[in-house]
């Protein structure tokens, strides 16, 4: 719980050294580029998750399902968000066009999420009430914020 209590600050530290960092440093070169080729950071994410959950060796190939469907939506996400920029000009692209992109996004995160719900189900019947207590906090705040690849 304290660790929730201190996220707040330490969200607003980041935040103040994002501010600052332009000055302190150049900005990585993939800095401008849209989300489908930055770096993921999805393993850093999965292995946060595991660390605040207390994953035991026994949840361990239940975890591993879990985290190799996050991979999964990551890659799924990148991959579609790509395709919608490289599949025209914005200049020639139609209201009917962005929505229905739109759209196509908002099928595959649903079918991501029907995904990520099979295999946290048996992981989440596995946790001890402490550890479901950490996962009802991390899901409240969309698991690890893992839809994060907009540009």
């Amino acid at each position: 719980m304290r660790r929730l209590l201190l996220l707040p600050v330490i969200m607003g530290l980041s935040a103040g050294l994002a501010a600052v960092a332009p000055t302190l440093s150049p900005a990585p070169a993939h800095a401008d580029a849209p989300a489908s080729q930055r770096p993921s950071h999805i393993d850093g994410r999965i292995a946060f998750l595991q660390a605040e959950l207390h994953i035991t060796a026994d949840q361990m190939p239940l975890w591993n399902a879990v985290a190799d469907v996050l991979r999964q939506n990551d890659q799924a996400m990148r991959s579609a968000w790509g395709d919608m920029r490289h599949e025209g000009d914005d200049d020639d692209v139609t209201a009917l066009d962005r929505l229905t992109k739109m759209q196509k996004v908002a099928e595959l995160r649903a079918e991501g999420l029907g995904k990520l719900l099979t295999a946290v189900k048996p992981l989440y019947a596995a946790l001890s009430d402490d550890q479901k207590k950490n996962a009802d906090e991390l899901l409240s705040r969309g698991f690890g914020r893992m839809h994060h690849w907009r540009s």
